[in-house]
């Protein structure tokens, strides 16, 4: 039998209604990068790791953390610029970036919309 996953999600409380029906344990740090803070909430036992804070810098620097320092074998990061995506990508970390996701879902909504017409 597989053991459970232990994923540690990165955010401020103000984003903490972001994941409603998940059970995780999530980091409320007084500076945006607290390595005492990822301590205490586990980070070096997680098997996932989300950075989903309001700034792309802080979530791309803690999501290199926990990939280089921690070795967290699955970092996901929310990212907000598509071309920071992109590179951030390239170097491992997995990426969720809206307006990508907002391009794809309007470009499918056209697509369908003309095979209607």
């Amino acid at each position: 039998m597989k053991s459970p996953v232990t994923a540690l999600v990165f955010l401020f409380a103000a984003n903490a209604h972001a994941a409603p029906g998940l059970t995780f344990e999530y980091v409320e740090p007084d500076a945006p990068i607290e390595i005492d803070a990822l301590l205490a909430a586990g980070i070096d036992e997680a098997d996932i790791f989300i950075a989903a804070t309001r700034g792309d810098n802080t979530n791309i620097l803690v999501a290199q953390l926990a990939q280089k320092r921690f070795d967290v074998p699955r970092v996901i990061v929310r990212v907000l610029d598509p071309a920071r995506s992109d590179w951030y990508a390239e170097q491992g970390l997995h990426t969720i970036c809206a307006v990508k996701l907002g391009i794809a879902m309007f470009e499918q909504a056209v697509t369908e919309a003309a095979a209607e017409l």
